[in-house]
Protein backbone atom coordinates (compact mmCIF):
# COMPACT_ATOMS: atom_id res chain seq x y z
CA UNK A 1 0.00 0.00 0.00
CA UNK A 2 1.45 3.54 -0.59
CA UNK A 3 -0.41 6.12 0.55
CA UNK A 4 0.18 10.21 0.50
CA UNK A 5 -0.24 13.06 2.86
CA UNK A 6 -0.86 16.75 2.70
CA UNK A 7 -1.41 18.71 5.26
CA UNK A 8 -1.42 22.74 6.64
CA UNK A 9 0.41 24.02 9.36
CA UNK A 10 -2.73 23.05 11.32
CA UNK A 11 -1.94 19.59 10.81
CA UNK A 12 1.58 19.15 11.02
CA UNK A 13 1.80 17.34 14.65
CA UNK A 14 -1.06 15.08 13.76
CA UNK A 15 1.05 13.70 10.23
CA UNK A 16 4.04 13.77 12.20
CA UNK A 17 2.70 11.04 14.60
CA UNK A 18 0.63 9.47 11.69
CA UNK A 19 3.70 8.98 9.11
CA UNK A 20 5.45 7.34 11.50
CA UNK A 21 3.10 4.56 12.83
CA UNK A 22 2.35 4.15 9.21
CA UNK A 23 6.28 3.77 8.64
CA UNK A 24 6.14 1.18 11.61
CA UNK A 25 3.93 -1.16 9.67
CA UNK A 26 5.68 -1.07 6.81
CA UNK A 27 3.48 1.16 4.63
CA UNK A 28 5.18 3.78 1.66
CA UNK A 29 4.47 7.11 2.97
CA UNK A 30 4.97 10.55 0.64
CA UNK A 31 4.83 13.33 2.40
CA UNK A 32 3.52 16.23 0.28
CA UNK A 33 2.21 18.65 3.11
CA UNK A 34 3.75 21.13 5.16
CA UNK A 35 7.32 20.18 7.25
CA UNK A 36 6.48 23.11 9.94
CA UNK A 37 3.88 24.76 11.69
CA UNK A 38 4.66 28.22 9.83
CA UNK A 39 1.29 28.99 8.32
CA UNK A 40 0.58 28.33 5.38
CA UNK A 41 -2.63 28.02 2.63
CA UNK A 42 -3.69 24.56 2.42
CA UNK A 43 -5.35 24.95 -0.77
CA UNK A 44 -1.53 24.65 -2.48
CA UNK A 45 -1.12 21.27 -0.30
CA UNK A 46 -4.21 19.65 -1.64
CA UNK A 47 -3.53 20.86 -5.34
CA UNK A 48 -0.73 18.96 -5.49
CA UNK A 49 -1.66 16.03 -3.35
CA UNK A 50 -4.37 15.83 -6.36
CA UNK A 51 -2.31 15.69 -9.28
CA UNK A 52 -0.48 13.65 -7.53
CA UNK A 53 -3.49 11.22 -7.18
CA UNK A 54 -4.35 12.17 -10.68
CA UNK A 55 -0.69 10.81 -12.33
CA UNK A 56 -1.46 7.24 -10.78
Amino acid sequence: MKLLIGNDHGGYDLKVKLVDYLQQKNISVTNIGSDSTEIVRYPNYALRVGKAVAAG
